[in-house]
Order: C-alpha cells, then sequence, then structure tokens
C-alpha cells in the first residue's frame, strides 16, 4: 500500500473528514492497515473524538475486528475524555468480539 494514500486516510480519521474517509475506504486495505508504531485509523479516529469516523469505521463491512486494537483504541478516547466513543467501542466489543470469539 502506497504510505501516501494511508498518511492522507489517517489525517482524515484524525480530523474527522467523514468524506474523505468514505472515498478513501473504497481502497479496503487502508481500513486495516497498521502504522509501525501500531496505530491505526481508529486509534486516529478516537484521538481526534470523531464519533462518526469511528462508528464509520467499525460499520464498514471490510473492516476486520481486532480486539486488542478495539482496546486500545477505548483507551485512547477514555484518556481523551470522549466517554461516548468509549462507551460505543466498549458496547461493540462486546457484542461482536465476545460472542464471536474475535
Amino acid at each position: 500500500m502506497n504510505k501516501d494514500i494511508f498518511s492522507s486516510f489517517l489525517d482524515a480519521c484524525v480530523t474527522g473528514n467523514l468524506e474523505t474517509v468514505k472515498t478513501m475506504a473504497s481502497n479496503h486495505s487502508v481500513l486495516n492497515a497498521i502504522e509501525k508504531g501500531g496505530v491505526s485509523p481508529l486509534h486516529k479516529a478516537c484521538e481526534g473524538g470523531h464519533f462518526n469516523v469511528v462508528k464509520y469505521l467499525l460499520q464498514n463491512e471490510h473492516y476486520i475486528l481486532d480486539p486488542n486494537i478495539l482496546a486500545q483504541a477505548a483507551t485512547i478516547a477514555r484518556e481523551r475524555g470522549f466517554d461516548q466513543i468509549r462507551s460505543y467501542i466498549t458496547l461493540y466489543y462486546i457484542k461482536y468480539c465476545r460472542k464471536s470469539a474475535c
């Protein structure tokens, strides 16, 4: 995957640019890519407090659930004071990961 495309996708996630996220997500590989440091698009959306982007990423049919990424994202949201996002991710984890052994 092109690093510039992934970097632009991460920027769209952290700034909450949902239209750009949707457009770029048509390249499904960006949805599940992770930086060398372990940072994912979901983490970036949580950092920025963008509930609409978090929801879009998690509900995208091509997004692969990773319990570790979900847990880290919930922690980021909690640390930044985004309780709605933390709650959503936690409920999403309970609903989909615990039942299906993600």
